[in-house]
């Protein structure tokens, strides 16, 4: 059988329904191919693996989970950025809840009043 990723979004509905594998075994193989070749095609802005996959259980009415993966979360980081102080809620929100890669909007922004 062909990698999960090769197959046609036909295929992988049949295989899926037949109970040959799950659309978390899918989305995984997809989501190994991006991290093979996304250096090379630079195809994705960006990509949450967590989030892909987190769908792909809700699909299959598996539980979702929240975890941290390696040492431990606080309920509440502190940011301070540009003179002004944030909040991120590492445990709710998505990974940190906090995107360094937005420090030109943030500053853009509170810039705007």
């Amino acid at each position: 059988m062909a990698s999960l990723n090769e197959l046609s979004c036909t295929d992988i509905a049949q295989g899926i329904a037949a109970g040959k594998f799950t659309a978390e075994a899918v989305t995984r193989d997809c989501l190994e191919r991006i991290k093979a070749r996304e250096d090379a095609v630079k195809a994705w802005a960006t990509i949450d693996p967590e989030h892909a996959l987190a769908q792909a259980r809700a699909l299959e009415g598996v539980e979702s989970y929240v975890r941290v993966a390696k040492g431990d979360a606080p309920a509440r980081l502190i940011v301070r950025e540009n003179g002004a102080v944030y909040f991120a809620d590492p445990q709710a929100g998505q990974k940190s809840g906090w995107y360094y890669d937005q420090r030109d909007n943030r500053l853009a922004a509170s810039s705007a009043r």
